[in-house]
């Protein structure tokens, strides 16, 4: 769970999931909207760019694509009280190193 989405569960009184949370995305095409869910959360994110990074040195390599863009869904506390969310930018990304 990003900064944002902690910082609004605890404004709210609730406190972040510790459960596995859910992330589908399309490794293929990284622009297509992401979608989180699990523990509360019920989000997408819709990157507006993808910083990528790859190196390969045969025995050393590694891939990272950090997408940038908004955040939008709601979380719902353990007390139940949903919080909406829409419109909030940030960031999240996919890295694999073979070292």
């Amino acid at each position: 769970m990003n900064d944002a989405l902690r910082a609004a569960a605890a404004e709210s009184g609730g406190h972040p999931s510790h459960e596995q949370l859910e992330w589908d995305y399309d490794p293929a095409d990284w622009m297509k909207p992401w979608r989180i869910h699990g523990g509360g959360l019920e989000a997408s994110f819709t990157p507006f760019y993808d910083k990528r990074s790859r190196t390969n040195l045969l025995v050393l390599a590694s891939r990272t694509d950090q997408c940038f863009g908004t955040w939008a869904g709601t979380f719902t506390t353990d007390a139940g009280e949903q919080i909406v969310f829409d419109g909030i930018e940030g960031w999240a990304e996919d890295v694999h190193n073979r070292w």
